[in-house]
């Protein structure tokens, strides 16, 4: 028997996100991002605003990803990774990763 409850995610009606996305539960999705097709997104994600997330992307549960961060394709960005402001993110993240505003690679 299942107890508790499910918390909703909630995605900006002034988002730009393809249909076929596949989000978690309990995320924030704010106006202005940009979230390309084939993206996985897990569990708590919380995304702030005018950041671009490219095709074929997976970003793990409990992660947050700042203002006007680029995310390229085919990036798989760890568990409760930080991504702050502006940064631009080229390759594979680890477990607990922060990133910065210069390129990470």
């Amino acid at each position: 028997m299942q107890r508790g409850y499910r918390l909703a995610s909630y995605i900006s009606s002034r988002a730009s996100v393809w249909p076929d996305l596949k989000i978690g539960d309990n995320c924030l999705v704010m106006e202005g991002n940009v979230i390309q097709p084939f993206v996985k997104i897990g569990h708590g994600v919380i995304m702030f605003c005018s950041s671009v997330v490219s095709h074929h992307v997976e970003i793990g549960d409990y992660c947050f990803i700042g203002s006007e961060a680029t995310i390229s394709g085919g990036v798989t960005i760890s568990a409760n990774s930080f991504i702050g402001v502006n940064a631009t993110i080229r390759e594979k993240l680890t477990i607990g990763c922060t990133a910065s505003s210069a390129p990470v690679r």
